[in-house]
């Protein structure tokens, strides 16, 4: 049981909405971004849900890092630490670990006494706040991103699958997972015979007859009910399904279900998370910060540390934070010398490719039988193109091969595994081969030929030979038959006692209650195994034989098989009734079974005995079978309940892309339909659209819309539609595609706008799942840090060069940014280094060489990953989300009502971002020239070299 529903108001949803008791029930919640699931009341257990989660260990771990702050900091902080953890904790439960380091050095560190060991305890809680910043920087990030845009909250947010997949009679399901219980009505495509495209909406829907009679009665659940229906009847083509799976949530009852029991799920929506994620990410840097201060006291420094060394150790944690979210991620190489899966394939079928001549490398041209007693020889001619095995006559175990030869000298044969066939392997050209062996004491013995013989001559002694006309094989195989007068006493005791036993036949009865009421008889045998058998077959009353060649008698049908024939199946016709009648006589030498395949458009009740589950429940249609004890009748009591008027057309998935260009704009659009009658319909276009092509299934067809309005005849069926046009408009600072209006509902609505390179996209925005641009949101943080930076007596920069740094490089690279701040920071740190006397003087020269490096690698990286980047390349503005990438934008929306959304997406010409990187890289060119300057100064203060 799949359910996507919303907590009822009152009383919650039926927990299954059925009005019968079951044993279990389990279902699964589908959730879309922006919304999580604190708890399910009414289910015994659903462990995905924000409560459930919750374990007595997770509990003990968040109570004991409470009862540590109240402990060291106080009433208010333990609160704000209860906060942040309940909101918080779920997300990354690694984090309560490092808590609880940071809380234990505070501890130590706290109740160390004086001397060397206070100094290692200072020394571990530094470094346990540190561990916990860089931890907790990249995670208040993401958790900011996603109160923003919960889009991302996932790299890969739904998974699509194939809309209304081909669930028809005549698909093999073997392979094929079966559909939803919603999805039954594109079980009715494949029987749909398809009607010309002008043919009206009123003419009724023509079926092709179903394909019952060539399929064994056992295969029933693999072919579909529905032949045809009457003429005028309107078959319900059912809502597209949106397929979409974002955040699923099981739920389950562990026991008994009662038809009354109710479910209630209690979630929250996207305005509740954005609160709920930005409360917690508040909350934990309150009481970081909080304790930094109670441990570094009042101005959140160490005991004799400078107040420049203090802020530093905040800032660059920071620095090195954001450098280490904007480093790409690296990336695994396949390690060499181990070979793909392609190149395995190739070698496989190297060794395993067949011969060209294959299949016809051999030819069995004649075969001479000779059968004396129990002695049976074949002497064949075989011709062969290549060296291969060449499949032999066999009997099975009654057959006891003892001599094989080719050409007069006896040859290698082999056995198949799980098969009783023989090969033998022979090499080009033409070929003797003599089989000959001892035949076991049976009363008949069938000699199969896998590969036929162009010619077959036949001498016997004792044996009775059938299955050779005028020097030919008929079926395949030879029927060897011991005659009576020629068996030996000593034998006869040994042989098969198989025609002794009477005739025992299995009879399986298929009734298809269709537009025309049919039913499918098969008669299979059980005993004797190999003899003849000629049974006689009850009809049911009113049924009448089709099958030609059947012969009836008295209302019975006369079966017989002959020997080695297994089966025998005829096709009848049966009048329509309001009673239909089965029965299974006393003492019937036969086993019965009776399946139903019931059209949708007729309602059967059964009295006399119950059913029995069919072969496969997650058929198409479903089967009633029963099978029948001697003596027990099944009465059917058939109605024909009045229709439901319904939609006819079903629009399952929808792609709509617009191509913007500087003078005009193509669009593109495509919808994949099940419909369930033929006739006109007509989608709306914008009126200034100019066509360029109709597709109806990849096939091209010549249509033209008037006033915008586009008509197409649409077939029964699945079927796909593309429409292409082309619109002159100038591309502008907004760019949205025009009104489309499908005429009908739809569900799984894509719609992509594409830009060419020449614009710089800013902003989008439109209904559904769309993607986000994150450059934005990275430049309000930036700016709330170069604040800080200017304001830090660390800082070599103003806040506004900090600000223009960062607005020059943000569209290129973070990195390189950070990168260029970390150098400046760290020659600020170098312009006020005084060396203490006595330094070691390789230490002093490290130091300037070091420095010196980072120069350089910092410049260069400014100048060839920033400036130059920046005025040949596009800028990059972080967009991301699901089918988008910096030039397309991509909206999914799960259903629309027939006129789709349209997006907007804001751009400028690509000229205004060069123009003003030019103008900042001329401002860089004068800043770093000073800044050089600077730096060369700082880094010679106190001596170049020692």
């Amino acid at each position: 049981l799949t359910t996507v529903a919303r907590t009822a108001a009152h009383g919650g949803m039926p927990a299954t909405g059925w009005n019968q008791r079951f044993d279990g029930v389990r279902g699964t919640l589908h959730l879309p971004p922006g919304h999580r699931l604190i708890a399910v009341t009414g289910a015994d257990e659903a462990p995905g849900t924000w409560f459930e989660r919750w374990g007595l260990w997770n509990v003990f771990g968040v109570a004991l890092v409470v009862v540590f702050v109240y402990w060291t900091a106080g009433r208010v902080p333990a609160t704000i630490a209860a906060v942040a953890l309940l909101l918080t904790y779920q997300e990354m439960p690694a984090l309560i670990w490092l808590w609880g380091n940071l809380l234990a050095s505070l501890a130590v560190a706290r109740a160390a006494p004086e001397g060397r060991f206070r100094r290692i305890a200072k020394v571990w809680r530094t470094t346990s706040f540190v561990v916990l910043a860089l931890a907790l920087l990249p995670f208040m990030w993401m958790q900011v991103r996603f109160a923003l845009y919960p889009q991302l909250e996932t790299s890969m947010p739904w998974v699509t699958s194939a809309v209304a997949e081909d669930v028809g009679a005549y698909v093999d399901l073997q392979n094929i997972a079966p559909p939803m219980p919603a999805l039954a009505a594109p079980a009715l495509e494949a029987d749909i015979q398809e009607e010309p495209a002008e043919a009206p909406a009123d003419d009724g829907v023509r079926y092709r007859k179903s394909q019952a009679q060539s399929v064994p009665v056992s295969g029933l659940n693999t072919v579909g009910v529905v032949q045809r229906y009457a003429s005028g009847t309107r078959l319900q083509a059912g809502p597209g399904i949106p397929q979409w799976s974002y955040h699923a949530y099981e739920y389950r009852w562990s026991g008994p279900v009662e038809p009354d029991d109710t479910v209630r799920f209690i979630y929250i929506g996207p305005v509740s998370l954005f609160f709920w994620r930005l409360l917690g990410v508040v909350a934990l840097a309150l009481l970081f910060l909080w304790l930094a201060r109670l441990s570094f006291g009042g101005s959140w420094r160490l005991p004799g540390m400078p107040l420049e060394r203090a802020r530093a150790g905040v800032v660059l944690p920071m620095l090195f934070a954001l450098a280490w979210l904007a480093a790409p991620a690296p990336t695994l190489a396949q390690a060499p010398g181990t070979p793909d899966n392609d190149l395995l394939a190739e070698l496989k079928q190297r060794l395993t490719e067949a011969p060209r001549c294959a299949p016809n490398c051999a030819e069995l041209a004649e075969a001479r039988v000779s059968v004396d007693g129990d002695r049976l020889e074949v002497v064949m001619r075989v011709n062969t193109l290549a060296n291969i095995a060449v499949a032999m006559p066999h009997a099975s175990d009654r057959w006891q091969l003892d001599d094989i030869s080719v050409d007069a000298r006896a040859s290698l044969a082999m056995n198949r595994e799980g098969d009783s066939s023989l090969w033998v392997p022979l090499t080009p050209g033409a070929h003797l081969v003599r089989l000959a062996g001892r035949l076991a004491p049976a009363e008949s013995i069938q000699v199969a030929f896998p590969q036929r013989p162009r010619a077959i001559t036949v001498e016997s002694r004792g044996w009775t030979v059938s299955g050779v006309n005028e020097g030919r094989l008929v079926s395949g195989s030879l029927e060897l038959a011991r005659e009576r007068g020629a068996q030996r006493l000593g034998a006869a005791s040994a042989l098969e006692a198989g025609a002794e036993f009477p005739a025992f036949v299995r009879v399986e009865r298929l009734f298809n209650l269709d537009l025309d009421w049919t039913v499918q008889n098969q008669v299979s045998r059980i005993a004797p195994l190999r003899a003849a058998v000629s049974v006689e077959i009850p009809l049911v009353a009113g049924e009448s034989v089709l099958t030609p060649g059947v012969e009836t008698r008295g209302g019975s049908v006369l079966v017989g098989l002959g020997a080695g024939e297994s089966a025998m199946s005829w096709s009848s016709g049966l009048p329509r009734s309001e009673t239909l009648e089965v029965s299974l006589e006393e003492g019937a030498a036969r086993t019965e079974t009776w399946s139903f395949l019931v059209n949708p458009q007729w309602h059967v009740e059964f009295e006399g005995f119950p059913a029995v589950m069919p072969e496969r429940q997650n058929a198409p249609s479903w089967v009633f079978r029963f099978i029948p004890r001697p003596g027990e009748k099944l009465v059917v009591h058939v109605t024909r309940p009045n229709g439901v008027e319904g939609a006819t057309l079903a629009i399952d998935q929808v792609r709509y892309t617009m191509d913007a260009g500087k003078r005009s704009s193509n669009h593109s659009l495509s919808f994949d339909y099940r419909s369930t009658q033929g006739g006109r319909h007509t989608v709306k276009l914008p009126p200034q659209a100019r066509v360029t092509a109709v597709r109806f299934d990849s096939e091209p067809v010549q249509l033209r819309p008037e006033k915008g309005e586009l008509p197409l005849a649409l077939s029964p069926g699945k079927h796909q539609v593309q429409v292409d046009w082309e619109e002159a408009r100038d591309i502008g600072v907004r760019m949205r595609p025009s009104t489309v209006d499908l005429g009908s509902p739809a569900s799984n609505v894509w719609t992509t706008v594409r830009l060419p390179p020449s614009r710089w996209s800013l902003f989008a925005h439109g209904a559904g799942v769309g993607p986000a641009v994150l450059y934005w949101g990275e430049l309000v943080v930036f700016i709330g840090l170069a604040w800080l930076l200017g304001r830090s007596t660390l800082s070599p920069l103003r806040f506004i060069d900090w600000l223009l740094l960062g607005l020059g490089l943000s569209t290129q690279s973070w990195w390189v940014f950070s990168f260029t701040a970390a150098w400046l920071l760290v020659m600020r740190w170098r312009e006020r280094w005084q060396p203490r006397e006595g330094v070691a003087r390789w230490r002093f020269d490290l130091v300037q060489v070091l420095l010196a490096v980072f120069t350089v690698i910092a410049v260069f990286t400014l100048l060839f990953s920033g400036i130059r980047n920046g005025l040949l390349s596009a800028p990059d503005m972080g967009v991301e989300g699901p089918g988008s990438s910096p030039d397309a934008f991509t909206w999914f929306n799960d259903q629309s009502r027939g006129v789709l959304e349209t997006p907007a997406v804001y751009s400028v010409p690509m000229w205004t971002y060069r123009l003003l990187f030019f103008a900042w890289a001329s401002w860089m060119a004068f800043a770093l020239v000073k800044w050089l300057r600077w730096a060369f100064h700082a880094w010679q203060t106190g001596g170049l070299w020692k």
